[in-house]
This record gives structure tokens, sequence and C-alpha cells, in this order.
């Protein structure tokens, strides 16, 4: 099975282009933090992921996210290879996203977070 679910913080806009095909794609970075113990003392530890997001829920995504946004992605891990100007091979882990929730930074909201999905029409 290959799912994953992470909740973060977009580090900045997503940028949108278009394959050659013509089909539309989302790429970002999200920071995903944790408190992490170190001798006596309590520190942040943020990781960060870039993820993708395909066609018209890439568009949806990139109008309703900016940096700083916080959001819950749902998706896939995708394994990208290519090579280099200088001919070496290069990879680089990353998550292609089939779900988002947007996620309300106030804690007195009582609007629950609203999913989008691979179904949901655009």
């Amino acid at each position: 099975m290959n799912v994953v679910i992470l909740k973060g913080n977009l580090t900045r806009d997503p940028e949108i282009r278009q394959t050659k095909s013509g089909m539309p794609v989302v790429n970002g970075n999200v920071a995903l933090n944790r408190r992490v113990k170190r001798n006596e003392s309590w520190e942040d530890e943020a990781t960060f992921v870039d993820f993708s997001v395909w066609g018209r829920r890439g568009e949806a995504f990139a109008r309703h996210h900016g940096k700083g946004a916080s959001v819950l992605l749902r998706g896939h891990l995708q394994l990208d290879q290519w090579e280099d100007k200088n001919g070496d091979s290069r990879s680089k882990v990353k998550v292609v996203v089939d779900e988002w929730e947007f996620v309300s930074s106030g804690s007195s909201s009582s609007h629950s977070p609203e999913m989008f999905s691979p179904d949901d029409p655009f």
C-alpha cells in the first residue's frame, strides 16, 4: 500500500505549469513540524516535502492556496528520476496529491474542513 497523509504549511506559492501534452500540474513544498526531545529540552524540527497536484485539481489548489497556508494532503509517493546537466543520475521522492483539505488556523471556526477528492468535478 502506498498512501501518505501530511499536514503542514506551504513554504512557497504553488507553481503551475503545463506538460507538453497540455496537462496542468502544480508543484509545491510543505513544511511538516514536530517536537522532539533532545537532552532535557523539547525542540521544533521541520521536514520539507515536495508535492504535485495534477489536472484541474491542481489548478484549483493553486487558486485557493498560497505561501503559509495550512493544508492536509492525501496522496501517494512517487520516485522521480532524471539526468542532470553533467549526465549524473538524480532522483527525488515526492508526494502526488489525490485529495486535500483546507485547514483553518482559527480554533473557534464552526466550519469543518472541505476535502477535495479525485471524484470531485472542477
